[in-house]
């Protein structure tokens, strides 16, 4: 176990559990009363959380048994521009007024991602 994989064990549990999968399996009608949208917009909500999703399956490429003792450099850089330009998104909309706990695990995720951009080799030492 390396800091990097306790990293993207956060990424992918607390982002499918808060975000992908709630997307693809609420019913319509919770979707609509909790991001207050229109029915027209649950399929792009649907399709969003398909790609958010994706983007997990993208993130286990990066633990230490695929990574073979090299930096996941493609899978870091993904998070930190992912991470990075979602808190930023967030900040800039206003959307953070009524997601806190969301924006607060991205903006985590993106600065944990680039201490290990700045720190490869410590990234990726068993702990």
């Amino acid at each position: 176990m390396t800091l990097l994989d306790l990293i993207l064990i956060t990424k992918i549990l607390g982002t499918g559990a808060f975000v992908g999968l709630p997307l693809v399996l609420l019913p319509a009608s919770a979707l609509v009363a909790r991001l207050a949208v229109s029915v027209a917009a649950v399929p792009y909500l649907r399709l969003y959380g398909v790609a958010i999703l994706a983007l997990l399956v993208g993130y286990s490429f990066g633990f230490s048994p695929f990574i073979d003792g090299e930096f996941p450099w493609g899978v870091v850089t993904m998070g930190i521009v992912s991470n990075g330009l979602g808190t930023i998104t967030q900040l800039l909309t206003g959307g953070f007024r009524t997601a806190k706990g969301v924006t607060v695990l991205i903006a985590v995720i993106a600065a944990a991602l680039l201490f290990c951009a700045l720190n490869p080799s410590l990234a990726i030492r068993p702990l």
